[in-house]
């Protein structure tokens, strides 16, 4: 992965507060999120995790999409060099 790249330093949001079976009326319509890392070797952090089901954090290949129903709360660990290009998207019902 990247070294020594400076990080890049987005605005925060604020901590969510919501539960997985509390959707907020802007989500309401999301079924299931995608999201396809477009790099993997130009950034350090950014890994995924699905908490309620463990600690695990999942490093995502370059090309692999990774699909989860938006009843599942997720998190991306922060980015602390480089810069990750991702392409999400949310299947609707």
């Amino acid at each position: 992965r990247n070294s020594g790249s400076p990080a890049t330093t987005w605005p925060m949001a604020a901590p969510c507060l919501r539960t997985a079976t509390t959707p907020t009326t802007e989500t309401r319509h999301r079924r299931f999120t995608v999201s396809i890392n477009l790099n993997n070797d130009d950034f350090d952090g950014g890994e995924l995790a699905f908490r309620e089901f463990s600690d695990h954090l999942y490093d995502i290949d370059a090309g692999t999409a990774v699909i989860w129903s938006c009843s599942v709360l997720h998190e991306v660990m922060p980015i602390t060099a480089g810069r990750r290009f991702i392409l999400r998207t949310h299947l609707l019902g």
